[in-house]
């Protein structure tokens, strides 16, 4: 077989296929055994007032999504900790370690897109989700298809550390537990983190890879191509890190009481 980070089309298309099969068998399981592991919170969920159908189905999506952040967060941590991965001064930069994150998540990407847009008409967000999913997948394997800007992968699966907050959070609401202290730990917990790596180290890896560092290297010794699945793909996830925020913090400061919310009563 060859090397991982030097996968033929065919070879590739079928590590996502099968990473995309391991996922959807996460979810299935995970349909199978929660009525029997919480089945008090389990029959709590799918009788939750919060807005949305097929509660008990998003919470399996939520616990697929959980573990592939967990996994694909960390052993991206791991790689910028005992690599020179975000430091290199070259996108000539292929691991085996990076294609196994990018096929991970393209994976887990194709698998819940399809899970969303099969329960599209009760979940909200839908259309966005499944852009992004797209672009993703897209940027993802043109990256391990061409051998180029790994440090990229490594850059989008630390982003996904922010993820397990944001699932949680859902959780807690449906449980009827908004009041626990618990919730407003993890509302500040998520928020803050979706500053320092969705925001900041985005940024600066759009200001690296994209704008300035690293600008030359990729106008000069790659396609034009290449250069514009770098950018286009930074510009459209930073411009939905920043959409998304907007409603983060706009929601902890209503949480906090900064902001009312204009829900004032008429007498």
């Amino acid at each position: 077989m060859a090397a991982l980070d030097r996968l033929e089309p065919l070879e590739l298309a079928k590590y996502c296929f099968i990473a995309t099969i391991c996922w959807r068998l996460l979810y299935e399981i995970c349909l199978v055994l929660s009525p029997v592991v919480i089945p008090k919170s389990w029959e709590t969920i799918a009788k939750s007032k919060t807005k949305g159908g097929e509660k008990q189905r998003y919470f399996c999506s939520l616990v697929v999504s959980s573990t592939h952040a967990s996994v694909v967060a960390l052993y991206a941590f791991y790689l910028a900790y005992t690599t020179p991965i975000l430091t290199l001064q070259t996108f000539n930069d292929t691991m085996e370690e990076t294609v196994i994150i990018g096929v991970l998540m393209v994976g887990y990407l194709t698998h819940d897109s399809i899970v969303i847009n099969q329960y599209k008409k009760h979940w909200d967000g839908v259309f966005l989700m499944t852009c992004h999913h797209g672009a993703a997948i897209f940027a993802l394997s043109w990256l391990m298809y061409y051998q180029y800007g790994h440090a990229m992968i490594v850059v989008t699966a630390i982003l996904e550390c922010t993820t397990p907050f944001i699932n949680l959070r859902w959780i807690l609401d449906v449980l009827d537990l908004k009041s626990n202290p618990i919730y407003l730990l993890n509302g500040g917990l998520f928020a803050l983190m979706w500053l320092i790596f969705r925001l900041i180290f985005f940024g600066w890896a759009g200001y690296k890879y994209v704008w300035v560092t690293l600008r030359h290297d990729l106008t000069t010794n790659y396609p034009y191509s290449h250069f514009l699945v770098v950018q286009t793909g930074w510009l459209f996830g930073y411009y939905l890190q920043v959409h998304w925020a907007y409603f983060i913090f706009k929601g902890l400061a209503k949480a906090l009481g900064i902001s009312g919310g204009g829900d004032k009563k008429k007498k």
